[in-house]
């Protein structure tokens, strides 16, 4: 985790959390909340809302309420 804190950019580690995350559970539709991610990657809500809404933009994500799927 340190390693990744001092190395990668956040979004990098968000789109990695939710790509292992969707693996792990075999589906690409996520019920996870961005209090939920911003706790697990150790940073603030807002940062968490902010980069998931550039990667909706850039269609690598679609959210819902709740729900991250990934494209």
């Amino acid at each position: 985790m340190i390693g990744a804190v001092a190395f990668k950019k956040m979004d990098e580690r968000l789109l990695a959390f939710i790509r292992r995350r969707a693996e792990v559970t075999g589906t690409n539709e996520l019920e996870v909340t961005h209090e939920e991610l911003a706790r697990e990657l150790g940073t603030a809500r807002v940062v968490v809302s902010r980069l998931l809404k550039e990667m909706e933009n850039k269609n690598i994500v679609t959210l819902g309420r709740n729900r991250i799927t990934l494209v």
